[in-house]
């Protein structure tokens, strides 16, 4: 794994100083790990089969990384995080009381987070998401007419053609292989049928309180209210991020709309490449700066 040579300097971007940086002076039993491409590529290489590498090596960033943040906690264990996530809480909450760390599950309404991933390692919930990352791949690339056929992965109201993309082999997988750990049973992301049902963290809820003390999870509403931050309640001592004071009104678009800002200057700062931000359609509509991949683990595990 590779590190930034001028990294404190690096840390006080704006950009940085309320997530990455905050997040280091809350837990100082940490250690941060910046991840470049070279080695995302290095560990993939590494730890996949020949074919499984050879199948993977050419594909987009976006792919690549999705599937080297689970083969890294898998193996390393810890805390993997985007760089755009604000931070000011501490991670006690996320240890066993022997000092284990927890597998971490943040969700919102029908999905958990893919850009949080937090395990000890050799975790079997990482370790299926990875094989059905890989076995969907092969699956795909030896059914280019028949992707429909693809066993155990055709979900209702999705045509075959989008079943082997970025963004099915990504959130989609990882929410399969967690929910199917779960639950017992695969479900499908943000369904848009049976709108009256319970939503997939209210499912998952009570099962996960029965996994404690070795999992948890956290009812997510991004960026204000997550995992590792929580906004000021009312008559809690106002914060000040990017200049703007919690405590002023409408002080959350402002905040939103500093992040972007602050996050493209980073990126300019950098000279950072582009990369897919997620969206299927209308691809060149939705480039952006790409982001240099981030983890954390705890100095004594």
């Amino acid at each position: 794994m590779t590190a930034k040579k001028n990294f404190d300097p690096w840390l006080d971007h704006p950009f940085l100083r309320h997530g990455v940086q905050a997040f280091m002076k809350m837990n100082p039993r940490w250690e941060l790990r910046i991840h470049d491409d070279a080695a995302l590529d290095r560990l993939l290489k590494v730890k996949l089969p020949v074919a499984d590498y050879a199948r993977v090596k050419g594909a987009h960033i976006v792919e690549r990384g999705d599937l080297w943040r689970l083969l890294l906690m898998y193996y390393e264990g810890g805390m993997y995080v985007d760089l755009d996530r604000l931070s000011n809480v501490q991670m006690h909450r996320m240890y066993t009381a022997s000092g284990k760390l927890k597998m971490v599950m943040p969700a919102g309404r029908n999905d958990f987070a893919q850009d949080f991933v937090c395990s000890a390692p050799r975790n079997p919930v990482l370790w299926t998401a990875i094989n059905l990352n890989l076995a969907r791949r092969k699956a795909c690339a030896n059914s280019k007419k028949k992707l429909d056929e693809v066993p155990g992965w055709a979900p209702s109201g999705i045509m075959p053609g989008k079943l082997c993309s970025i963004y099915h082999f990504g959130p989609v997988t990882y929410l399969n292989a967690l929910s199917s750990h779960v639950l017992g049973k695969q479900l499908q992301r943000r369904p848009k049928t049976n709108h009256s049902s319970e939503s997939l963290f209210e499912q998952a809820l009570p099962r996960l309180h029965e996994l404690e003390p070795y999992a948890m999870t956290y009812r997510e509403t991004p960026p204000f209210d997550t995992i590792l931050f929580r906004a000021p309640a009312a008559g809690d001592p106002p914060l000040l991020l990017f200049n703007q004071s919690t405590q002023d009104e409408g002080w959350q678009d402002r905040v939103r709309d500093a992040i972007q800002s602050a996050k493209r200057d980073f990126y300019k700062v950098q000279g950072l490449g582009v990369f897919w931000s997620g969206q299927e359609k209308n691809l060149d509509r939705h480039l952006q700066p790409r982001s240099r991949w981030a983890g954390a683990a705890p100095k004594h595990a």
